[in-house]
């Protein structure tokens, strides 16, 4: 073999070796049949968003916004949500095999006063509605919360 055939042989070793180790997942999920698991639930839902008011403090109207669930990848799910008045937010998580989806969030908009937040929403039967709770902190260290729907649109 001369050099040539060498060097190509380890150049197309160097490739194959880079694209299988940025799509492990995906052909791990592949070889699983789990590769179009839980697609469905990609596209926009409508989220309602309630606050639990602190003793004394006065109720807050809900904020509603829309989350677009941009790719599941098996369990993997990443979405972008946000609203005219608070901006965009970035959300990735896990559905577990009980339906239950754990998110996480980090704002990346106008109200930079959000530092990040939780979520964990159970899926009905039907794929099409996740109710549960939120959390996150705020710019001033203080934890708030409350009850959450998503509706799919």
């Amino acid at each position: 073999m001369d050099k040539l055939t060498e060097s190509l042989l380890g150049l197309v070793g160097i490739v194959l070796t880079a694209v299988i180790t940025a799509f492990k997942e995906e052909i791990g999920l592949a070889f699983t049949f789990q590769l179009g698991a839980n697609k469905d639930l990609e596209g926009s839902w409508v989220c309602n968003w309630t606050t639990r008011a602190a003793e004394g403090e006065a109720e807050t109207p809900p904020v509603q916004d829309v989350v677009k669930i941009e790719r599941v990848s098996g369990a993997r799910v990443k979405a972008v949500g946000g609203n005219p008045l608070s901006g965009s937010y970035k959300l990735s998580g896990n559905l577990l095999k009980s339906s239950v989806l754990l998110f996480s969030w980090t704002g990346d908009g106008k109200k930079k006063g959000v530092l990040g937040g939780v979520a964990v929403l159970e899926l009905n039967t039907m794929r099409d509605e996740m109710t549960g709770q939120w959390s996150q902190v705020t710019a001033r260290r203080t934890i708030i919360g409350g009850d959450v729907r998503w509706t799919k649109q």
